[in-house]
């Protein structure tokens, strides 16, 4: 059976999605049968079906079935069995933060943020969680420009909650890294003339930037 013809007989989309997911993992992928006549079936097939789904969630909105997809992408990223392009993946779910923030949905943004966060905690190594900061950083921005101040808020109070387990932690190459992100905001935010905002990321992390670890 194709992955088209499966996609079409299947109405349980969360289903799916597990199903795809599992298959990614386990890499059971190498053990399916032709597809096609003159094609077998890649996991670049999988993931491109995967993320059909999710676009689908997104369009319609419906939030749990968006957020089981999410959720997925991230179980598939930190598993990183060295089969499937994690760039290629971070830049997908980055895009749907850009969309959301373009949208002012903030119910399917936090979603977003919300697993980049879980994410983070899981994380041991600094340069990942810098990377994550990093999109982080650009979604804040970008939420910015399109004067999305619910994502911006959303995005603060995370690095507030990320902020005090770096220091709890004294994961302090992260902590110095986060503290410039922020001081980027503050800056763009007074460089567009945008007082209410500065003040706004200033009242959330109110001494954030000059409290040294433990």
């Amino acid at each position: 059976m194709s992955i088209e013809r499966f996609l079409r007989e299947r109405t349980n989309k969360i289903e799916i999605i597990d199903e795809f997911k599992n298959i990614i993992i386990s890499e059971s992928y190498k053990k399916m049968p032709k597809y096609t006549k003159s094609k077998k079936v890649t996991t670049d097939d999988i993931i491109k079906h995967l993320l059909t789904i999710g676009n689908m969630s997104y369009i319609s909105g419906d939030i749990y079935l968006f957020e089981h997809f999410i959720e997925s992408l991230f179980e598939i990223i930190n598993i990183n069995s060295g089969i499937i392009n994690i760039d290629e993946l971070l830049k997908n779910i980055y895009n749907f933060g850009i969309m959301s923030s373009h949208a002012h949905n903030i119910n399917l943004y936090s979603i977003i943020i919300n697993n980049i966060e879980k994410i983070i905690y899981e994380l041991k190594e600094p340069i990942p969680i810098n990377n994550y900061l990093y999109i982080l950083k650009n979604l804040a921005l970008k939420s910015e420009k399109e004067n999305f101040d619910l994502g911006i808020l959303e995005i603060i109070k995370t690095f507030k909650k990320i902020s005090k387990y770096f220091i709890n932690n004294n994961i302090q190459i992260n902590e110095v890294y986060l503290k410039n992100i922020l001081i980027i905001l503050i800056y763009s935010a007074e460089k567009n003339n945008k007082e209410y905002l500065k003040n706004m990321i200033l009242n959330e992390i109110n001494n954030l930037i000059t409290q040294k670890s433990k």
